[in-house]
């Protein structure tokens, strides 16, 4: 149990890492969609590899199967990495990761719409606690909300929904098959139309891979475009999502989420450290009342179908 832990652990400080790496990147001349690209390879080449090795049985698909599973990658995957890349190359990303926390109440919410789920009153009660706290985040009414990207917030907002669809659809085919599948499977469907159309291969910024990137901040020095493309592929992405599975094998879904969390508290003490982002005491203050009310949420609401990281 403790090397689920540990695992579970470890996957939320790869994936804090991997944030400030896209912000580098991103200020290197490589856009937000050709970050998304290097992401989805990552899940492909590791989790696909991984379902055609262990889990052959369950890639055999019926026509309506494979376009539910082309609509969830491009969707889920793909778009849901695009509008989290545009939003942390706008806002700090502590901000963006408090805003994407407000999804799971409002999976709890289209759980009730859709499939009339009732939810237990202290989830709500939790939902308005999660919104006082992030109110404090962005500093509502104050200077330092009048002086956020407003496109920044915007992105934000959308990447707090579209997970919120990731979640819930994830739910639903995780019923049916293992997440290297649905998770490997959808991702191939995604970097395809990904690459074929928002962000043609061919125009992909290959002079990025043979200069050094500037790491900014308090770093300093750069590193080649190759190096920081490939990390963030693979240590970034693809390994912490086969620690997380990993994990959830042996401590299940719920602790898992819960020690998830540590994502959020890790990648701004890194964004302190390395790109000098800040936040008030304060909105540090609103971003704890936020963490608490997703626990409280998690807590209560028991096990359930695993799904994957942003």
């Amino acid at each position: 149990m403790r090397l689920g832990y540990a695992m579970v652990s470890l996957s939320a400080l790869l994936f804090a890492a991997n944030g400030p790496v896209s912000v580098v990147l991103i200020d290197g001349g490589v856009s937000a969609r050709y970050v998304v690209t290097g992401r989805l390879l990552g899940i492909v080449l590791v989790l696909l590899t991984w379902a055609v090795i262990s889990h052959r049985e369950h890639l055999r698909f019926s026509r309506r199967q494979l376009v539910e599973l082309a609509v969830f990658g491009v969707v889920g995957l793909a778009v849901m990495q695009w509008t989290y890349a545009e939003a942390i190359a706008r806002v700090d990303i502590g901000l963006v990761l408090m805003i994407e926390y407000m999804a799971p109440f409002l999976i709890a919410l289209y759980s009730y719409v859709l499939w009339r789920h009732r939810q237990q009153p202290v989830v709500w009660v939790s939902a308005l606690v999660a919104i006082a706290g992030l109110a404090l985040v962005l500093d509502v009414g104050g200077e330092s909300f009048a002086r956020l990207s407003g496109v920044g917030l915007a992105f934000s907002v959308v990447t707090c929904l579209f997970f919120s669809y990731y979640a819930t659809h994830a739910s639903k085919l995780l019923r049916e098959r293992p997440p290297q599948v649905v998770l490997g499977l959808g991702g191939l469907f995604a970097v395809v139309v990904w690459s074929l159309t928002f962000a043609p291969a061919w125009d992909y910024p290959a002079d990025v891979l043979g200069r050094d990137v500037a790491l900014g901040g308090n770093i300093g020095g750069g590193l080649p475009g190759a190096v920081l493309v490939v990390a963030g592929a693979t240590v970034g992405t693809a390994i912490p999502f086969v620690l997380f599975l990993a994990g959830v094998a042996r401590i299940g879904p719920t602790r898992s989420a819960i020690v998830l969390m540590l994502e959020s508290v890790v990648a701004i003490a890194i964004s302190w450290a390395w790109l000098q982002q800040e936040l008030t005491a304060l909105q540090v203050a609103g971003g704890l009342v936020v963490v608490g009310a997703v626990v409280l949420l998690q807590v209560v609401r028991g096990r359930e179908p695993v799904v994957a990281a942003t």
